[in-house]
Parts: C-alpha cells; sequence; structure tokens
C-alpha cells in the first residue's frame, strides 16, 4: 500500500511533468502571437485614384489629413488636378519619426504645354519637360552648396521621372546625418486622357524613415 508521502511526492511529480510538456506549446503560442504583431505592424494599404489613373501602397500608420482640388480655367491651357496630404498618425507614441507624404497631381489641357520662351511661345511634350527637371535637379545636385545630394531618371512602372533626395534643411548641405530631416522626390510629366499630367510624390521625415520613402515610390502604378 502506497503512503500518504509516496502518494503527495508521485503527484508532485506528474504536476511537474504536465508544465513541462505543456510548456513548448506556451512558448509556441507566445511565438505565433509575436509573429502576428509584428505581420500587422507591416501591414500597407494600397490606395487608387482612379480619377487621375494613379494607385500607390502606404504604411498603414500614415493617415490621408487633406485633399485639396486645385483648377485655373483662366489660363489659356487651363490647368486642374488635386492634392493630398499624408502624416504618420503617431497614435500616442511620443517617440514616433514623423513622415510626411504630397501626391500632388496636376493636368494642362492638350498634349503639350505651351510656355514663353526667349521672347517667344514654344509648346512641350511631357518628354521633354521631364527632361528639363533633371537638367534643373542635376545643377543642383552638381552644386556643392546646395543640398541635393542625389539626382536621377528613375522608372517606375514603365513611367520614367525624376528622382530627387535633399536634406531639408538647406544649411545641412549634402551631409549625411541620421538626425537630418530628409526630402525625397519622385516627378515625372505623362499623357493622360490626351492631357499632359504632371505627378509629384513629395516625402518628409528621419533620415532613417528613407527605406520607407524608398518603398512608397516604388509601388506606384499608372494606368489609364
Amino acid at each position: 500500500m502506497m503512503t500518504k508521502n509516496k502518494t503527495c511526492a508521485r503527484l508532485a511529480i506528474f504536476a511537474a511533468a504536465a508544465l513541462l510538456a505543456l510548456a513548448p506549446f506556451g512558448f509556441a503560442q507566445q511565438k505565433r502571437r509575436a509573429k502576428t504583431t509584428t505581420t500587422r505592424a507591416n501591414i500597407w494599404q494600397d490606395v487608387k485614384w482612379e480619377k487621375w489613373g494613379v494607385a500607390y501602397s502606404l504604411p498603414r500608420d500614415l493617415k490621408l489629413t487633406g485633399e485639396t482640388p486645385q483648377s485655373n480655367p483662366t489660363r489659356p491651357d487651363g490647368y486642374f488636378g488635386d492634392t493630398r496630404e499624408y502624416e504618420r498618425s503617431r497614435g500616442g507614441q511620443a517617440n514616433a519619426s514623423r513622415l510626411a507624404l504630397t501626391v500632388d497631381v496636376t493636368n494642362w489641357k492638350g498634349e503639350k504645354i505651351k510656355t514663353d520662351y526667349r521672347g517667344g511661345e514654344i509648346e512641350l511634350t511631357p518628354e521633354q519637360l521631364v527632361r528639363l527637371d533633371y537638367i534643373g535637379d542635376t545643377r543642383l545636385r552638381d552644386d556643392p552648396q546646395s543640398p541635393v545630394r542625389e539626382a536621377s531618371y528613375l522608372e517606375i512602372d514603365g513611367v520614367t521621372g525624376i528622382f530627387v533626395l535633399a536634406n531639408a534643411a538647406y544649411d545641412a548641405g549634402k551631409g549625411v546625418n541620421p538626425n537630418n530631416d530628409v526630402r525625397l522626390i519622385w516627378q515625372t510629366h505623362r499623357l493622360y486622357n490626351r492631357n499632359v499630367q504632371r505627378i509629384s510624390l513629395v516625402l518628409e521625415g528621419k533620415q532613417k524613415e528613407l527605406d520607407a520613402m524608398k518603398k512608397i515610390v516604388a509601388s506606384l502604378k499608372f494606368f489609364k
């Protein structure tokens, strides 16, 4: 017959064994929950701006803060479009770094833009406008006093545009500093519904946000 002491000892052994058996399951659950949390934190939202034939993806915490229509029908060529502004929702996190985005879409009536040049009027195609942007931005890139660090052609979804990276503060020069606010710009001109359309993305945030900025720009999609 088993004594009381032996019974208690055996129950203690069974309890310990049960805890050991359940421990891996508990750790697995914790890992599974942690993985889910990480995945959710990395979710991006797809935005399709059908009105202007453009789409892009944004981090979930980048929220739309304003949308402003633009129009000047009194100009001979007229222009019309919209500007959307996004900013990171900090969600009560005081340490969350700032990240802001402006998406600007401007359209001019017709397949060329008319402009004054040396006392006369000329017409420029979207391709010529992109080339002029490139010339101007590379001059800033090559100016040692300018904060523009990079300026180059960058094709996204089959559309060629100009990629510019600069320090937001002019007096920061071209130095790379984790504490610097940087500005990333991608801009192009194209034909959309037989009108010249300029699409411009301007992002601003700390240097450490640069990968996220580039990912937003790379997510651009264009459609008719």
